[in-house]
């Protein structure tokens, strides 16, 4: 549900979170399977995108799905 609703970008961002929850990647390898460059303006738009929505947790340098996609709550 929560890919469709931001997007195409930030949607395959969310499922590569998903993918090695409950394990945290740092942006710059998340970037890498992306093919994106963790700098890049679009790739942190996505990051941003997911993170205003509740969907992922960043602490530093490494993000990863939040928890509350496993809780069933709406963020």
């Amino acid at each position: 549900m929560w890919t469709s609703s931001v997007g195409g970008g930030a949607g395959r961002m969310l499922l590569k979170l998903v993918e090695v929850d409950p394990e945290a990647m740092t942006q710059s390898v998340l970037a890498a399977h992306l093919r994106m460059e963790p700098t890049g303006g679009t790739f942190r738009t996505y990051l941003s995108r997911l993170r205003s929505n509740g969907l992922v947790e960043a602490s530093g340098n490494k993000v990863k799905a939040a928890d509350i996609l496993w809780r069933g709550d709406s963020p």
